[in-house]
């Protein structure tokens, strides 16, 4: 079992009528350290989108955008929306709430899109999912690789290294020993160090600051931190 089998699993259980709970759930936001209410998501985009400065009528893509639950909020608000994922039933949702939107089943290391093709492109909660170091570099330079010159990006919900054992040792305590051995054996989170992932994002061409993660009541929020970018024009 690996990170994708578990994320196409959740997909396939996909309600054919998903309600925002629904979406929650499919987007992993249902339980234990990684619980979070609608609306503390939908203010993080909102934030999010005060930050990137995200207008209408911009394009902007979310890479690991799985059923559409943080893009939800920029299409209600008149922007052009894309989102790439692996899985074809969380497109089939995200394609269901945003039927305008553009949904195209990708790998993140991959992007399907011409150079400088978005305004604003944000690796939403995924990069922790990637097997390993090289392919978040390749993920990261592939997501700066489709911003227009002076267009902004983000990777949010990093695992922290430096919060690494905190984090493990609350996530176990939120779920309890047993029950995170069966859901996680085997299954290991990608860490990042802040400074190794601004200093990259520099080597691709863009400024970046970090910020600690900010959705409120979500537990891992405190081990999280996320990445904001500007490409040089």
């Amino acid at each position: 079992m690996n990170w994708k089998d578990v994320w196409l699993r959740k997909g396939s259980n996909a309600p054919a009528e998903p309600t925002i709970p629904d979406l929650m759930k499919l987007n992993g936001y249902d339980s234990g350290a990684g619980s979070a209410g609608f609306e503390a998501l939908d203010g993080f985009s909102a934030r999010a989108g005060a930050r990137l400065n995200i207008k209408p009528d911009m394009r902007l893509l979310e890479v690991g955008c799985g059923s559409g639950a943080w893009l939800r909020h920029h299409y209600l608000n008149g922007v052009n929306v894309s989102g790439a994922d692996f899985s074809h039933d969380h497109l089939r949702v995200a394609r269901g709430i945003m039927p305008s939107g553009n949904f195209t089943a990708a790998d993140a290391t991959s992007l399907p899109y011409g150079n400088g093709v978005f305004d604003i492109a944000v690796g939403g909660s995924c990069f922790q999912y990637l097997p390993d170091a090289h392919s978040a570099s390749d993920a990261l330079s592939e997501l700066i690789r489709v911003l227009k010159p002076g267009g902004r990006g983000a990777v949010t919900d990093l695992p922290d290294v430096v919060s690494r054992t905190e984090s493990e040792t609350f996530r176990r305590g939120e779920l309890g020993h047993k029950e995170y051995e069966r859901r996680y054996s085997g299954l290991d989170h990608q860490h990042f160090s802040r400074q190794k992932m601004i200093s990259l994002s520099n080597r691709l061409g863009c400024s970046a600051t970090t910020t600690t993660q900010e959705i409120i009541g979500y537990g891992n929020s405190p081990y999280r931190f996320n990445l904001w970018m500007e490409k040089e024009t």
